[in-house]
């Protein structure tokens, strides 16, 4: 790990950071590309993103003569597109304090949209690193606390919402956000350009853009938006494409927005949805930005802007972590609002001390997931649509999908079967598909083992396919251990040493801990957070409303249809060592010298990275079956970081059995 005084002036930021997989990425890279200029590198580094609604609003001139002002030059420009899980994660450790309502803005002004990095080098001669002066200049996103001249004060930031641009505050989230917002070339490429200096590529490629926008933007004023969606409202009442009562609600909440009054933005934009309000997204985007309630009164920010001032000062030797593994490896940020609060512009609740002890027996797990955004997002929808029994029922129920490698493997109908023996029925299921960063989130807790290589892997195997999420009713839940856990359970450990034959993972004989073929939630609290992660909140309200009606049904049959149409879409693959190395070799594209490293080192030989396996073969070779090249990886690959265990172990029928009696009076 780096030398923090070096990345970061902030205690928590090095700890979390060092168990971020983001960061970790971006670091290797980074050490890949300056080299024994690594200190130097970073320090003369920067990066500015140019949000989707400053790119709307055709701020990138403005941008461009800013920082050539402040003797930034522009060396690179990469394209970002926003999903609802790259935001969530980019803010992840400062939306701890954004209202639920919030969250629904952003998913109305980001995802799909495009967002440009412009890739900088500062001026010699200053007295802080390019990240941190930056960041200072940039000027809060608060419009209270703007400073004169600052870049939002002169691009004429709205609201809190739209603030146009987006910087990392120093090298160590420099190298966070180029982990965390570009995959392994697009990141590489990003940091040859802040090592190397300019490229013709990044110089065309931002003067295409300033071309682009030379004519200037839209506006984001909220006023012309609001009468828009107001006469398409009305123009749909009176055309009857748009039903009266739900017509009349959106009026009504216009109407309390102009007057100042809260409004239920989820609410807002889930009727638009539903009334297929013919508007431009852009306008309903604004109406919230401007009259949003951003944050919870009394919530914290996990993380905060470093004070510049710490930079010049010498760091103190307890002035950041040590480098060996830390003893708190999360710091927990518990909200200082009373349980059963109710969010500012809603009725929904977060989880009350009983609620807790129903959804997970892990005091850590309960609060660290207080301030995680799936997980309020998803338990507000789940209390508002199973209602007063949205614990009962979510004690009776557990989350399982299929990985991509199980799909492939043929292993879902043997899964399917051994559900059935063991007292489980399909209740709802749900179409999803993993991408570079839910992958990360869902296992947050425990891909900080991993090695950089093993996560390159996993990002090639977990994004592979389409695969399905199943809700499993327990049909021998006993009113103590609810079924997520009792199905953690028999599914087993991922190591075979830790495992029974009677475990699901040794009945579908993995051939390594690394291929495992499945996925269950922990417990229901896991249930809860990882449907926010997997699903949208129209997909997620709808299998809630599924489970809820399906409940004493069984949808096996479905299930076993939606294994069939996924099985039609993706060959198979058998996964046999041996069979794959015969595959790759008989495909001609690798030299008689690297299949035999490859022979070797697939039986204990000597190992490599994943760059160097990729360079003997790639995964994306037409050619080639990326599952025999991932199945060859699994063994000549480093998995694990030594030193490191996962950082939210899992309770188990055991604990539960034994703090049964240990929860709050009813």
């Amino acid at each position: 790990m780096p030398e923090w005084q070096l990345m970061t002036r902030t205690k928590a930021k090095a700890r979390l950071y060092e168990r971020e997989t983001y960061f970790r990425e971006g670091l290797a890279d980074a050490e890949e590309a300056f080299g024994a200029d690594l200190d130097d590198g970073l320090w003369n580094s920067s990066m500015i993103m140019l949000k989707p609604d400053g790119m709307a609003a055709g701020k990138l001139p403005p941008v461009v003569d800013f920082l050539r002002e402040h003797d930034f030059e522009l060396v690179g420009v990469e394209e970002v597109r926003f999903t609802r899980t790259l935001w969530r994660e980019l803010w992840r450790f400062q939306l701890t304090s954004a209202t639920l309502d919030r969250l629904a803005v952003n998913d109305a002004v980001h995802p799909g949209r495009t967002a440009l990095l412009l890739l900088l080098r500062s001026g010699a001669g200053h007295d802080l690193p390019g990240t941190v002066r930056l960041s200072g200049l940039k000027g809060s996103a608060t419009l209270s606390a703007q400073a004169k001249g600052s870049l939002r004060d002169r691009l004429g930031q709205p609201n809190r919402v739209f603030s146009y641009v987006h910087v990392p505050d120093e090298p160590a989230d420099l190298l966070r956000e180029l982990g965390l917002l570009l995959d392994g070339p697009a990141r590489r490429r990003a940091l040859a350009a802040l090592a190397g200096g300019p490229t013709a590529e990044g110089a065309a490629m931002l003067e295409a853009a300033l071309r682009d926008r030379s004519a200037g933007g839209r506006s984001l004023d909220a006023g012309p938006a609001a009468r828009r969606v107001a006469a398409a409202v009305r123009e749909g009442r009176a055309a009857g494409t748009v039903p009266d009562a739900p017509g009349a609600r959106l009026l009504e909440h216009l109407a309390a927005a102009e007057a100042g009054r809260p409004v239920p933005w989820r609410s807002f934009y889930r009727l638009a949805a539903e009334t297929d309000l013919p508007v431009d997204p852009w306008d309903l985007a604004i109406l919230g930005a401007a009259h949003v309630v951003c944050d919870e009164p009394g919530a914290e920010k996990v993380l905060t802007n470093p004070n510049p001032e710490d930079w010049r000062r010498a760091p103190s030797p307890g002035g950041v972590t040590e480098q060996q593994p830390p003893a708190d490896p999360e710091p927990v940020r518990g909200r200082k609002t009373p349980v059963f609060m109710h969010r500012i512009t809603t009725t929904d609740q977060i989880p009350d001390d009983r609620a807790w002890h129903a959804l997970t027996r892990s005091p850590r797990k309960r609060d660290l997931f207080a301030d995680d955004l799936y997980f309020r997002e998803a338990w507000a929808d789940a209390d508002d649509v199973l209602g007063d029994g949205a614990l009962d029922l979510l004690s009776r129920v557990a989350l399982f999908n299929f990985k991509p490698d199980g799909l492939v493997a043929r292993r879902a109908e043997r899964t399917l079967d051994f559900f059935e023996e063991n007292g489980f029925t399909v209740v709802g299921t749900a179409r999803m598909r993993l991408n570079r960063h839910s992958m990360r989130e869902v296992w947050r807790y425990d891909w900080n083992v991993y090695t950089t290589d093993r996560l390159a892997l996993c990002s090639l195997m977990h994004g592979a396919t389409e695969t399905v999420l199943l809700m499993l009713r327990d049909d021998r839940y006993d009113g103590v251990i609810p079924a997520s856990v009792r199905l953690s359970d028999l599914k087993g450990s991922a190591n075979p040493a830790d495992r029974g034959p009677e475990a699901l993972r040794s009945v579908l004989e993995p051939p390594n801990r690394v291929i495992n073929f499945n996925h269950v939630a922990d417990e229901p609290a896991d249930l809860v957070r990882e449907i926010g992660i997997f699903l949208d909140r129209d997909e997620r309200r709808t299998l809630f409303t599924e489970v809820r009606r399906d409940f004493s049904g069984d949808l096996a049959e479905r299930a076993r249809a939606e294994v069939a149409r996924l099985e039609e879409l993706y060959p198979g693959n058998d996964f046999d060592l041996d069979r794959a190395l015969d595959r790759l070799e008989a495909s001609g594209r690798i030299a008689a010298a690297d299949m035999e490293r490859l022979r070797q080192g697939s039986v204990g030989g000597e190992g490599m990275s994943f760059e160097e396996l990729s360079a003997i073969v790639s995964p994306h070779d037409p050619a080639i079956d990326r599952w025999d090249f991932v199945r060859v990886a699994t063994e000549v690959l480093a998995v694990e970081r030594k030193g490191y265990g996962g950082s939210l172990p899992a309770p188990t029928s055991v604990d539960w059995v034994r703090t049964a009696g240990e929860g709050p009076a009813r």
